[in-house]
């Protein structure tokens, strides 16, 4: 725990906080959680009338959102974010420059491609779109990702170009073609391809994010020696023992909803092998595969592990949608509990089925960490995920076996091994 990692203000708030009461751990996150659960409570009235304003899609998308809880955030942590609780009642922007947040990274401007000239490539680009016909087996998955989509609320019923045409007027609409991707896990994802046909440029950027690597839960664990160190209670934090633990937030791109002005520009296209034609929907909520989904999503990503650090003093860290986070075993799995209930309270459940219990181990960005003997030893043991490893050789093997390999498959061994590699 000793090499250079930077520990944010806020993680060395809840570092200092959590060292001095770690005698009585567990009653002091309760009275943390009790303060912030009555202040939603309080809200809850606030937020009922905020969301009659939501119009079609956006309700549809973010109906359960707990809008002025997060406008108190702002206005209590002074976040400089302040335009976020109002995007989830006019919806996201994803054309032109995107809003400036204050809590991303600057980066020199880059400009947005004007919408009009965007869609002068529109006969182009649907004619370059039988390029994209995937498998059969492809076209059937992606397909039932649209019919999930409709049953959710996160997108329109699926239309023809007639209707489509019918809808924002031919040549006024263009559409990203969906294709599948297969993780590591063995998981199937369906991703809109924002950049084949120029999506991605009609959006300007002046900022971007920053992302923790698996290493981070070793920044958590230093920070508690280093405010020991600071309050001269080494020995007594060396008496207790730290635990680890994962949440996932499940589809979260799609609770953030997109601009309804938009949605001429927010059409995946997906192939049916029944018609042999592509068919088209309207998505309400974000994207993957589109550069300001990204951008949009972190934007309130950030703010909600700002209210987990600051309101629940709890150490954790967000990778995109994997939660990481790490508390002294004295508090009785309190924190973690707290964190998943702020989560319901905003009104973005954590997936119960990828929660991971704070316990001696956990995974985190395809590394296994172990953080049992951490605070007695300065160290964070990780070694690579078991499974990652299997997919490694499986990929290597078949492909010696094939004798063959792609740019792609290549590019795919690649990633494995990058992970691979950062835990040997």
């Amino acid at each position: 725990m000793d090499d250079g990692l930077a520990v944010e203000i806020d993680l060395q708030c809840a570092a200092s906080w959590t060292v001095s009461r770690m005698d009585d751990i567990a009653d002091a996150r309760t009275s943390c959680y009790k303060a912030v659960v009555a202040l939603a409570e309080r809200l809850q009235p606030l937020s009922q009338h905020l969301r009659r304003q939501q119009r079609g899609a956006i309700a549809k998308v973010a109906g359960g959102m707990h809008v002025a809880f997060l406008a108190v955030a702002v206005v209590l942590m002074n976040w400089p974010d302040t335009k976020l609780p109002c995007r989830y009642i006019t919806g996201f922007r994803s054309l032109g420059m995107m809003e400036a947040t204050g809590v991303l990274r600057q980066i020199p401007r880059i400009d947005a491609v004007p919408v009009d000239k965007l869609l002068t490539t529109a006969p182009a680009a649907f004619a370059a779109l039988d390029r994209c016909v995937p498998t059969d087996e492809a076209a059937a998955f992606l397909l039932s990702e649209c019919h999930k989509d409709l049953s959710k609320g996160f997108a329109g019923p699926l239309m023809t170009k007639e209707e489509a045409d019918s809808r924002w007027g031919s040549g006024l609409w263009l559409p990203m073609p969906r294709f599948e991707t297969i993780q590591a896990s063995g998981k199937h994802r369906p991703i809109d391809d924002g950049k084949r046909f120029g999506h991605n440029s009609a959006s300007g950027f002046s900022e971007t994010i920053e992302c923790c690597s698996a290493f981070q839960p070793v920044v958590h664990a230093r920070a508690l020696t280093q405010q020991a160190i600071l309050q001269g209670a080494e020995t007594r934090l060396s008496q207790h023992k730290l635990e680890t633990g994962g949440e996932d937030m499940p589809e979260a791109y799609r609770w953030v909803p997109a601009d309804p002005k938009e949605g001429a520009l927010n059409v995946i296209a997906t192939w049916s092998s029944e018609g042999s034609c592509w068919l088209f929907q309207e998505m309400f909520g974000q994207v993957f595969g589109r550069a300001a989904a990204v951008i949009n999503f972190h934007r309130v990503q950030r703010l909600l592990v700002g209210m987990v650090r600051r309101w629940l003093l709890m150490l954790c860290s967000m990778y995109y949608d994997d939660v990481s986070l790490q508390d002294l075993a004295a508090a009785r799995g309190r924190g973690q509990r707290y964190v998943r209930a702020l989560f319901r309270l905003v009104g973005l459940p954590l997936q119960a089925s990828k929660q991971v219990d704070l316990n001696n181990t956990a995974d985190f960005l395809g590394m296994t960490h172990e953080v049992a003997d951490s605070l007695q030893t300065d160290r964070v043991l990780f070694t690579p995920r078991a499974q990652l490893l299997a997919k490694a050789i499986g990929l290597i093997q078949q492909r010696l076996q094939e004798d063959s390999c792609t740019p792609a498959q290549v590019s795919k061994i690649r990633g494995v091994l990058g992970f691979l590699f950062t835990g040997v």
